[in-house]
């Protein structure tokens, strides 16, 4: 059986760097709101990361969903995720109410 450690034990430079290469990686794919990269760390070549994929419209199932679990780790209540979401595109769209 397989587990997730979430969020992985990895050195926080390390992080740093992952979190670089998830926001470029965005950004240059043109991704708007919310996206899941996923990456590969090559343990021969001193965790040197690799990205696998992008995923502009990952799952929002609470409980089993990767970015669902990544919130939950982070702090954040399924009802904070889903509403940070729409709010992003409410400003980009501007459809707020102009008060």
């Amino acid at each position: 059986e397989f587990h997730y450690l979430c969020p992985a034990p990895l050195p926080e430079e390390l992080i740093n760097d992952l979190n670089w290469y998830a926001a470029a990686t965005f950004r240059v794919t043109g991704c708007y709101d919310v996206a899941r990269v996923d990456f590969r760390l090559d343990a021969s070549d001193n965790n040197k990361p690799y990205i696998l994929e992008i995923n502009p419209l990952p799952g929002l199932n609470p409980g089993y969903s990767d970015l669902c679990l990544e919130a939950k780790a982070a702090g954040w209540s399924y009802e904070e995720l889903v509403n940070r979401i729409l709010d992003e595109a409410i400003e980009r769209y501007e459809l707020g109410t102009s008060a």
